[in-house]
């Protein structure tokens, strides 16, 4: 629920009901204030072999919802999470960037995220307990039997960072195309 309600019908192609995740799609696909909704984090393994359970502290990050650029916890705060809640597995996010005549690099990634030249987030966070994926349980969802990777419980977020290439291949800018939804006002 945020400050641009707008009234919405959704379709889905196959006639469908609609998910809490393909609303937020769908309404993505509305936004007329030029936010970006986006997928910060999902449970899926990423490249290096790490699955981040979505079990997420966001009260600190509530707090100070920064939108960096590259994880540079030096340069400037490229926007702030308007919005920022668990759908289902997924850390689901509104991101307004900063475009104000003081943050050239805001502008340029605001401009970039609109225009499709980037559309990858990768999440900072701090997990209270990592356990080597080969040590789970063999029955958890995460379990391999070898290779790289740590399962990371009760993470607190630190910040989201725009990225040219996230770790997590499924963190991502919402095109309600990609999804294969229609909307209609």
């Amino acid at each position: 629920p945020g400050r641009h309600q707008l009234p919405l019908h959704v379709y889905h192609p196959e006639g469908k009901e609609m998910s809490k995740f393909q609303t937020l799609i769908c309404k993505a696909a509305k936004d007329a204030n030029g936010t970006i909704t986006a997928v910060a984090s999902t449970p899926d393994v990423d490249r290096y072999g790490d699955v981040v359970a979505p079990s997420w502290d966001l009260e600190h990050f509530k707090n100070s919802p920064v939108i960096m650029h590259g994880h540079d916890y030096d340069g400037p705060v490229v926007g702030r999470a308007l919005e920022i809640e668990l759908v289902g597995d997924n850390l689901m996010m509104r991101v307004e960037f900063d475009e104000s005549d003081t943050n050239p690099l805001g502008q340029r990634m605001a401009h970039q995220y609109r225009s499709g030249f980037m559309s990858a987030f990768s999440v900072g966070f701090s997990p209270k307990k990592s356990t080597p994926r080969t040590a789970l349980p063999k029955d958890h969802p995460a379990y391999i039997e070898k290779g790289p990777g740590q399962f990371f419980e009760h993470n607190q977020l630190l910040e989201v960072s725009a990225v040219a290439i996230g770790a997590n291949p499924h963190a991502l800018a919402i095109r309600a195309k990609r999804w294969g939804l229609d909307v209609a006002q």
